[in-house]
């Protein structure tokens, strides 16, 4: 038998044993904080195109008064809707987004059947025209939504602008 000299000093089992738990209770922590991190990016990057998508949508409304389209201008009361494809007519509902606006040059008009520009896969789009309830209408409100999924679950972000007969 071994004979003790003085206090022995050291670890015990236990000891080593709570230590490394604690250590990992801390990694996995610390590895769930960065899983919620890294999805958590993936989805401010998806709500940020869409708000993109939708910038460009609102401003080429807002531009169209500027524009010719289909050898006339287009002006205040052409903000309007039309189901059918009718070049410069905006369709009503949900729509495609293509990477770039039909020949008109706005998106979501009733040409936007005859691009041959790629679709964005997994982000549809509406433009929707409220009137002031004036006879003839003086102010208009134009929204655009752009719809997308993250996750499964759809989401939205809309843009809203006026547009004045003045």
């Amino acid at each position: 038998m071994r004979k003790r000299i003085g206090a022995e000093s050291g670890f015990s089992y236990i000891d080593v044993m709570i230590a490394v738990t604690i250590l990992l209770v801390g990694v996995l922590t610390f590895g769930a904080a960065l899983t919620g991190a890294v999805v958590s990016t993936g989805e401010s990057e998806e709500r940020l195109r869409a708000k993109q998508y939708a910038t460009s949508v609102l401003e080429s409304v807002l531009a169209a008064p500027t524009m010719k389209i289909a050898g006339s201008s287009y002006d205040f009361d052409s903000f309007d809707y039309q189901a059918s494809s009718v070049k410069g007519k905006f369709l009503t509902g949900r729509q495609d987004l293509h990477e770039s606006p039909g020949s008109d040059g706005l998106f979501l008009t009733g040409d936007t059947a005859e691009l041959a520009s790629p679709l964005i896969p997994g982000f549809k789009a509406e433009v929707v025209f409220t009137s002031d309830g004036n006879t003839p209408p003086t102010e208009k409100r134009i929204d655009v939504t752009v719809y997308y999924y993250v996750r499964g679950a759809e989401r939205s972000e809309r843009l809203s602008s006026g547009a004045t007969r003045y």
